[in-house]
């Protein structure tokens, strides 16, 4: 059995442009990874708290300033 290797791509910083994704998915190719996983969403909201309240909802949802 063998396993296979692979990374991810950024969605935003510096190297998130077509030229340094290309360049990384080049590299990683000729290293030998398998994949190339990226993600589907690249914003993060602001949530002032990660636990959810007893009823389920996170503080400010009603707002949009979750």
């Amino acid at each position: 059995m063998t396993v296979d290797f692979g990374f991810s791509i950024p969605g935003r910083g510096p190297l998130a442009t077509r030229e340094g994704i290309r360049a990384l998915a080049s590299r990683g190719e000729e290293l030998g990874f398998a994949c190339l996983g990226c993600r589907t969403i690249s914003w993060s909201p602001k949530i002032d708290s990660l636990i959810p309240k007893p009823t389920g909802s996170f503080p400010g949802a009603g707002s949009g300033d979750c």
